[in-house]
């Protein structure tokens, strides 16, 4: 705890470019836990002081990364770990957070009685809410890019068993490397900038097809796990 610095809590809320409801909900966190260990513990860390200083603008939290730079992000990952590479393009591909990507597990990928992939179940997802993801959701090359995966692990992994063993930590922070590598543009753009990608994507398909747009925008909300059409307006 004593190697524990406000800036680590600070960059990470930064560099996500998350929200500002997103980014008081991680302040408040952040407030707890240094409350209860200095409780527990007769400490005296003083982390929010520093971090209740942080104010994000609303335009960082709707930066988006273009799509040829996800797809430059998802090439080194593989060629520097192939498993750090399925992990980007499944997140990519089912528009998931990193702590969802690290949660998934083998089981939770269901098939038919033909071999062909209809759900994929999201568990435990942020505010403890589970959420299916079907493949009439997907294009069929996202379908494709995910059973890639999911037939990579299932030589290796039990049915139970998480496919990324990694704390989702570690996959946000090779995301930012590989990304400040090839762009000093978008350093406050992270995961979320794909969840973007998949949802805009979603939504021009949708509404292409002659859906009405208050119907598409409810299945997006589900799909990325809110329960709030408002918290669209930083995704479309």
């Amino acid at each position: 705890m004593n190697e524990i610095k406000p800036e680590y809590f600070t960059g990470f809320i930064k560099s996500n470019g998350y929200s500002k409801q997103t980014a008081n909900a991680y302040k408040s966190a952040i407030q707890k836990l240094q409350d209860a260990y200095n409780e527990k513990n007769q400490g005296k860390f003083n982390w929010f002081e520093e971090i209740k200083k942080l104010k994000l603008s609303t335009t960082k939290s709707k930066l988006q990364m273009p799509r040829e730079i996800h797809d430059e992000i998802i090439a080194k990952a593989y060629e520097r770990k192939y498993e750090t590479g399925l992990a980007f393009d499944i997140a990519r591909n089912l528009g998931l957070r990193v702590s969802e990507i690290t949660n998934l597990r083998m089981n939770d990928f269901w098939f038919d009685k033909h071999g062909r992939l209809v759900t994929v179940y999201i568990y435990g997802s942020k505010g403890g809410r589970h959420r299916k993801i079907q493949d009439v959701q997907l294009t069929e090359k996202q379908i494709v890019t995910v059973v890639k995966a999911y037939e990579h692990f299932k030589k290796i992994r039990g049915r139970y068993d998480r496919l990324f063993i990694n704390k989702a930590g570690s996959y946000q922070t090779a995301f930012e490397r590989i990304r400040g590598s090839l762009t000093d543009g978008y350093k406050y753009c992270g995961f979320h900038s794909m969840r973007k990608e998949f949802s805009k994507d979603f939504y021009a398909r949708e509404v292409a097809k002659g859906r009405s747009i208050k119907d598409v925008k409810k299945e997006i909300t589900q799909l990325l796990g809110h329960n709030r059409l408002t918290v669209l307006n930083s995704y479309l």
